[in-house]
């Protein structure tokens, strides 16, 4: 061979297409084939994402998701193989699997991008709140894009701050709205908004003032009528708080309005217009047929787990034992049972840090599928799947914290079988309250909607939801050793040092009479996520117990599902 034959072979192998040309070029059988050639000699994400777009692109939807989810375990930070990944498994019908990776983004370029496809993967998944959540972040991200070029747009405001307190970013929404008042003083939509927001933070002082700023500005006081009867209801002035409720326009807010008729009414004593206000309530949220389908298919599943869990079931595994980090406590209970003025309490103690409803171990039990496999899961899984929640932990911890910890979370009780998998030496304390109780206060009580609490959109849910959650908790209990201290709502509230004295034993601590300042620890905590958020900082009372007995009439078509958990649970009825 010539030495310009040779020149000019590798001239040509040289100047060969790769594959991204061909693909680019729009050969995408001599791309493919190209990529699995290259594969072939040697491996690289950049081509495995390639032939995944390939294989999709042809119909091969299976194969491309294989290869692009490849991609992505070398590449776990690039955005567009993730994308391509997960609309591949959308495509593919796994919805479930695509919800998982499609991760919540960072803000950044692409940020709206991937909240769309995260809303697609949950669509897929039939995830609703997942959804939701979705949808509310890429409108937002989007709508910052917006105001960099319209920064005064008080519009663009408006709808940034709404969008803010959708994702619970509630002191930028705060801000936000004071920035519109900052520009109009009168703006009555930033009032009805930034008055919201300050009564759940519990600012009522603010509130207060922000209303007689609206006012003396020239806002009509049929727009601050609602934000004053929340006012006066704060102040526990039920009379005066219905006085400015009558005034008030339903229609800005059916949902709150109807919330606060009910917490009024039946403060003055009026149970059959209190339980039409909450019915009101109820029938006015957005997509409730969607809610109620999504609540009937998770108590189904929990239906299914009840059935599972027996001695005979429990008998198939035998717990590890974690060393390490301590096991957290947990405590839990059927929503409604007390759970937030107990962690109120649990707080004013030096040596205890709690958790507030971030559902860690629901994460974890997602991650690992039907409770009913907890026996099959090997000490490999279990400790992958601790190390996962105990990651998770460290984050919501003040640096430096070695006490002992704290996980509130009420419907953990229905992953008790995974507690005690993980977390076979852990301490759990269940919260008792009486059963019609539970599920009168969250019948009348509003929800940030998932699909368990989507159960208190209508009665009989509720009380169904009480049924199997209670099931779950009781076979727990009997098929496993769990380590449980019972506290009880009604004790707590009539002796509180003598219920508290009693937990404080049982985890191990000493005494501290800061305990009983409940008061200071609920304005210490600032906001409080949960619905018991304008109850917990109030003085203990009585009045609750056995509120139920007021509303037995509506409650008929329930008693016989709750009352013998009542009898169970030791109440005499």
């Amino acid at each position: 061979m010539t030495e310009s034959q040779a020149r000019l072979i590798s001239e040509r192998v040289t100047t060969a297409p790769t594959p991204f040309d061909l693909y680019r070029s729009g050969d995408f059988h001599a791309a493919e084939e190209a990529a699995r050639a290259a594969l072939a000699a040697g491996d690289d994400a950049r081509l495995r994402q390639l032939l995944g777009v390939l294989l999709c692109r042809r119909g091969n939807l299976e194969e491309g998701a294989q290869e692009l989810g490849r991609a992505l375990e070398a590449t776990p930070a690039n955005a567009s193989v993730r994308l391509g990944y997960v609309r591949a498994l959308i495509d593919c019908g796994r919805g479930e699997e695509a919800l998982r990776h499609a991760l919540r983004p960072a803000p950044g370029p692409m940020a709206a991008e991937l909240w769309r496809l995260r809303s697609e993967a949950a669509q897929a998944a039939a995830a609703l709140p997942e959804q939701i959540e979705a949808e509310r972040n890429a409108e937002l991200e989007e709508l910052s894009a917006d105001l960099q070029a319209r920064p005064a747009d008080r519009r663009l405001l408006l709808r940034r701050g709404r969008l803010l307190g959708a994702v619970q970013r509630n002191e930028e929404a705060i801000e936000t709205y004071r920035s519109v008042l900052q520009a109009d003083p009168a703006d009555s939509a930033a009032v009805w908004e930034l008055g919201l927001l300050l009564e759940r933070a519990g600012d009522v002082d603010a509130l207060r003032t922000m209303i007689d700023s609206a006012l003396a500005a020239g806002v009509d006081p049929k727009d601050v009528a609602f934000l004053q009867a929340l006012s006066a209801w704060r102040a526990r002035e039920a009379e005066k708080a219905r006085e400015y409720l009558i005034q008030a326009d339903p229609a800005k807010d059916l949902i709150r309005f109807h919330q606060l008729q009910a917490k009024i009414e039946d403060a003055l004593g009026n149970p059959v217009a209190a339980f039409r206000a909450a019915e009101a309530k109820n029938r006015s949220v957005s997509r409730r047929p969607e809610w109620i389908a999504q609540a009937a298919s998770f108590r189904a599943r929990m239906r299914d787990l009840a059935a599972a869990v027996t001695p005979e079931w429990a008998k198939a595994f035998v717990p590890s034992e974690p060393g390490g980090q301590p096991a957290p406590t947990f405590l839990l209970g059927f929503p409604r049972s007390g759970t937030t003025l107990l962690d109120t309490f649990l707080m004013g103690h030096p040596d205890l840090a709690v958790l507030e409803e971030i559902p860690l171990m629901g994460v974890v039990a997602e991650a690992f599928g039907p409770l009913q496999r907890v026996p099959d899961m090997d000490n490999a899984r279990a400790d992958e799947l601790r190390g996962m929640y105990l990651k998770a932990l460290e984050r919501h911890l003040p640096a430096g914290f070695d006490g002992l910890v704290v996980d509130k979370m009420p419907l953990n009780l229905l992953c008790a079988p995974l507690i005690y998998r993980l977390f076979p030496n852990a301490k759990i304390v269940f919260a008792q309250r009486h059963p019609c109780d539970c599920v009168l206060s969250g019948f009348l009580q509003s929800f940030n909607l998932n699909p368990a609490m989507a159960s208190f959109l209508d009665l009989a849910d509720a009380a169904d939801l009480y049924d199997v959650a209670l099931d779950i908790w009781s076979r727990s209990e009997a098929a496993l050793p769990l380590n449980v201290h019972r506290t009880v709502y009604e004790r707590m509230v009539q002796a509180p040092e003598d219920e508290l004295r009693a937990l404080i034993g049982f985890l191990g601590l000493e005494w501290n009479a800061e305990l009983l300042d409940h008061r200071t620890a609920a304005k210490a905590r600032g906001r409080i996520p949960t619905a018991s958020y304008d109850q917990v900082a109030e003085p203990l009372t009585t009045q609750p117990v056995g509120r139920w007995r007021r509303y037995e009439t509506q409650l008929q078509p329930v008693l016989p599902v709750l009352l013998p958990w009542a009898e169970r649970l030791g109440y005499d009825r």
